[in-house]
């Protein structure tokens, strides 16, 4: 478990607090200004990433080909920003991978974080629900503490929200690991309608 705390922080090692992932987007376009709309802002978003990047996890970790889940994952993100997102937070993993786990080789066509995420939890002996688990997690908790950047809602509130969650989170786990490959690509347009914003928004704290 520790090494899927290590991994999945939004801290370290990637940067992933730069990332809003259309949070900053929404709140600028008044979808989300309230505790409860973060909430189910999150709701959403868990049900849509089961379908698409814990299903992509999923099938890493399960042996699926790297190549095209990574084509896959990148194709899936219907923004210039979320795209870059990816492939940045790819590349950083893949750089921390080179300088502290040198015997993992990840090939340089392979772009997705979703993807490289999936081989170095395999690589590390993570157990597939443990790593959806971590990931899901890591997903949420950045989400609220952007939140607590972007709109009126203290840390208190911020942990009541994440504890709602954790019953979502467990059920996009097992969502994650009953998606076949060839549905995978489930949308939200409100997602995409906030991320298409965020790309031009004029004062952004966040670069997603």
């Amino acid at each position: 478990m520790l090494q899927v705390l290590r991994l999945c922080s939004p801290n370290l090692p990637i940067g992933g607090f730069a990332w809003s992932q259309g949070l900053e987007g929404a709140t600028d376009i008044g979808l989300i200004c309230s505790g409860e709309q973060l909430d189910e802002w999150c709701r959403m978003m868990l049900d849509i990433m089961a379908a698409n990047e814990g299903a992509v996890i999923y099938h890493t970790m399960m042996g699926g080909d790297l190549q095209d889940l990574s084509d896959l994952m990148i194709a899936s993100k219907e923004t210039s920003e979320l795209k870059i997102e990816s492939k940045k937070m790819g590349s950083a993993l893949k750089r921390l991978i080179r300088e502290v786990h040198s015997d993992l080789t990840v090939a340089h066509n392979i772009e997705a974080y979703e993807v490289i995420y999936g081989v170095l939890a395999n690589h590390l002996g993570m157990p597939v629900p443990s790593s959806l688990q971590g990931y899901f997690w890591a997903w949420c908790e950045n989400q609220v503490l952007a939140a607590t950047r972007l709109i009126p809602i203290g840390h208190i509130a911020c942990q009541k929200i994440l504890l709602g969650l954790i019953s979502a989170m467990d059920e996009a786990v097992a969502n994650s690991c009953e998606i076949p490959i060839d549905q995978i690509g489930a949308t939200l347009p409100g997602l995409f309608t906030a991320s298409a914003h965020h790309e031009r928004q004029y004062s952004r704290l966040f670069r997603s």
